[in-house]
């Protein structure tokens, strides 16, 4: 612990000196990590009334207890993020 407070007063006496001020790395994501966190922009093709959506939204629903109840809690979230969005729809 103490040798590392040492390397730590070290890094910021050397980087007052030469006006270092650190900044956290910002990097766009690959393609495949951007799929998988959903921030890739989903289309939609068809348009569906009211009725249609919350017919969706029941069964995504009954399936996210599902896979809640199975522990299979990132395809539970995955399907609550999507009910979200169609709720955000309904409006």
């Amino acid at each position: 612990l103490d040798e590392t407070n040492r390397r730590r007063a070290r890094q910021l006496h050397y980087n007052k000196q030469h006006g270092i001020v650190p900044r956290t790395v910002q990097k766009e994501l690959p393609p495949d990590l951007r799929e998988i966190f959903g921030l890739k922009q989903q289309v939609a093709t068809t348009v569906l009334t009211a009725s249609e959506i919350e017919k969706t939204i029941a069964k995504k629903t009954k399936a996210m207890r599902k896979h809640a109840a199975s522990l299979d809690f990132e395809k539970a979230a995955q399907l609550r993020d999507e009910v979200q969005e169609l709720r955000k729809l309904l409006l």
